[in-house]
């Protein structure tokens, strides 16, 4: 089933948000983030498999969905073919803090579980449901991330020897912040490993393009590809 979408012709075009776009392997768009005093720039590219149907959306939102309070990722991308193939990118200026990487992966489970209800729309069942994510920055220091993971095993490490000395007051006084600590350990660990894990339990490899510095920001250029 095809789309309600709008064409574009024009290269380098610069897209608006939630706006769903038919692309071909001619189209290339520009996705930009405006940053305090730069900008990162994403020009995208598209290569389709056989007959498939290729559409575009920057920060995509289910109609019926409010728009406030939804953290979509940035760039989705789907080919409907045989199969849907989705891509969930998102651009992170800097990947180096726990808190912007648990954004990240709320953002991309946002945007896959709301690619689900657009595959049942379309008529593809989760037989026939692909997903490819990624992350979109000026750098992915795995050191500094696992320093992060570390604190927090740490922190998990140091409320196990409390319970089991009998530490019933520092137990007690922690209980409530241990699974949001192991969640934020295992979503480090595994970010670490490229690998991002959605919230119903599917895992799957984090593709990492790093920007370079351009004038007046950072950039880069990425090919959606089909099967």
């Amino acid at each position: 089933m095809k789309l309600q979408a709008k064409k574009i012709d024009e290269k380098n075009s610069t897209v608006i948000k939630n706006q769903l776009y038919a692309v071909t392997e001619q189209t290339e768009l520009i996705v930009e983030e405006q940053q305090e005093d730069s900008y990162d720039r994403v020009k995208c590219g598209f290569k389709g498999n056989g007959d498939c149907e290729i559409y575009f959306c920057k920060e995509y939102r289910p109609p019926q969905i409010p728009a406030k309070g939804h953290k979509a990722a940035d760039i989705l991308v789907a080919h409907l073919g045989e199969r849907a193939l989705f891509h969930i990118y998102d651009i992170k200026r800097r990947f180096d803090n726990d808190d912007e990487i648990l954004h990240y992966v709320e953002q991309v489970n946002t945007t896959y579980y709301d690619a689900q209800g657009l595959s049942s729309f379309t008529r593809y069942g989760k037989d026939k449901q692909q997903y490819r994510f990624g992350v979109i920055s000026s750098n992915f220091p795995t050191e500094i991330i696992e320093q992060q993971k570390e604190y927090y095993e740490k922190e998990l490490a140091d409320f196990e020897k409390n319970s089991q000395a009998g530490n019933l007051g520092i137990v007690k006084r922690n209980i409530f912040h241990m699974p949001e600590l192991k969640r934020r350990a295992d979503v480090l660990s595994a970010i670490i490993s490229k690998k991002v894990t959605m919230e119903d339990g599917a895992t799957f490899d984090l593709d990492v393009k790093i920007m370079d510095e351009i004038e007046g920001g950072y950039g880069c250029e990425i090919v959606f590809e089909g099967e």
